[in-house]
């Protein structure tokens, strides 16, 4: 499993692992990168950013968001306004919980599959969708 690095000013930063890695139209989007943001708002707990697929774009960011009493359409408002063009998130789903592992690692594989199960189940409505994946979680 292959982790991505960026060089700046000599010093080396890991990012991302590369199967976390979110291609959208021809741009790698690193969920970290959204995540720090997400991270910098005092009114979220705990998010997750995975990349679902997409007609457009090939795959396009899906922002899961522990915050009580949120709004889901305002903090993606606030994050798409301080990413760049190409990072910004399709969705922000408000869940009550992100599920972990037993060691604490995000399990992103269950927040995607469920988005997209639900998503399938509710083609076009994804307001069930959100409520069904918020009980879910």
């Amino acid at each position: 499993m292959a982790t991505f690095v960026k060089c700046i000013a000599h010093f080396l930063y890991l990012t991302d692992r590369k199967k976390e890695v979110i291609i959208s139209g021809g741009f790698n989007i690193y969920p970290a990168d959204i995540e720090q943001v997400l991270a910098e708002f005092p009114e979220i707990l705990d998010a997750a950013v995975v990349g679902v697929p997409s007609n457009k774009w090939g795959e396009t960011p899906i922002a899961f968001v522990r915050a009580p009493g949120s709004d889901a359409l305002e903090i993606k408002e606030k994050v798409n306004s301080k990413v760049g063009k190409f990072q910004r998130v399709a969705q922000v789903v408000l869940v009550d919980d992100i599920p972990r592992s037993s060691i604490g690692k995000v399990l992103k594989r269950e927040l995607r599959d469920a988005f997209l199960r639900e998503s399938e189940e509710h083609a076009g409505n994804n307001s069930d969708a959100t409520a069904k994946i918020r009980k879910e979680v």
